[in-house]
């Protein structure tokens, strides 16, 4: 699979282990055989006596692994309307999860667009470490992105509560700022979980690692939101 990919591969593999463990050899090939041909590809593995030892599994990997994203999704929804995925309601669970993915990096852009526009009422100095965000995340570049998305909330928050705290010394002046607006504990409790996750990743692979592209698609996607 591309370093790059979008698809979760932790979750591929467990779904992979999983669905390897109910069909044959001969099911995993006729699946992803199918599929293939439907997509205009052609799977690696295509007969299983070339290989009398391959497991369900194996052929799983290898010729999941040559669809692209957006096919890779595209095989899970169609996987998850089999009977036998349903009855398997662990299996079925997993790829609800896995499809949500999906959601998020197709609404990305969206997201992209909507907070552009609501830092339009701010100081330009914030958008412009948002838009700063944006392209270093296109360019792949995950720790800048992440660097300038920090600033950005951080310069937010400041111009909201009006102190030149530290992003991580604004809980309370941030708290009080929601509850005069109106914004109930539940909201205000679930925000501070999202700046709470942040930081941890900005800690623990922003400084001392490069990050993930999927971490930073949730800090892009939960920043502003």
């Amino acid at each position: 699979m591309n370093k790059h990919s979008s698809v979760p591969s932790v979750l591929l593999i467990d779904i992979e282990d999983k669905l390897g463990g109910i069909i044959s050899v001969e099911d995993a090939v006729k699946l992803t055989q199918a599929f293939a041909k439907g997509v205009g590809k052609e799977a690696p593995i295509d007969y299983v006596r070339e290989n009398p030892f391959i497991s369900p599994e194996d052929v799983l990997k290898e010729n999941i692994d040559c669809f692209s994203d957006d096919e890779i999704f595209e095989f899970m929804a169609q996987l998850q309307k089999l009977s036998y995925v349903k009855n398997y309601s662990e299996l079925d669970e997993e790829i609800t999860d896995f499809l949500s993915y999906q959601d998020q990096m197709n609404g990305s852009g969206k997201s992209r667009n909507n907070i552009s526009n609501l830092l339009e009422d701010y100081s330009p100095k914030i958008r412009q470490q948002w838009i700063k965000a944006c392209v270093f995340f296109d360019k792949e570049d995950y720790r800048n992105a992440l660097d300038n998305v920090r600033l950005a909330v951080e310069l937010l928050v400041k111009t909201l509560t009006k102190s030149n705290a530290s992003l991580e010394n604004q809980q309370k002046n941030l708290g009080g700022f929601l509850k005069a607006k109106g914004i109930n504990k539940q909201i205000r409790n679930y925000l501070f979980r999202i700046l709470d996750v942040y930081e941890k990743v900005q800690n623990d692979q922003a400084k001392h690692d490069v990050p993930e592209r999927n971490c930073q698609i949730f800090c892009v996607n939960r920043s502003f939101s």
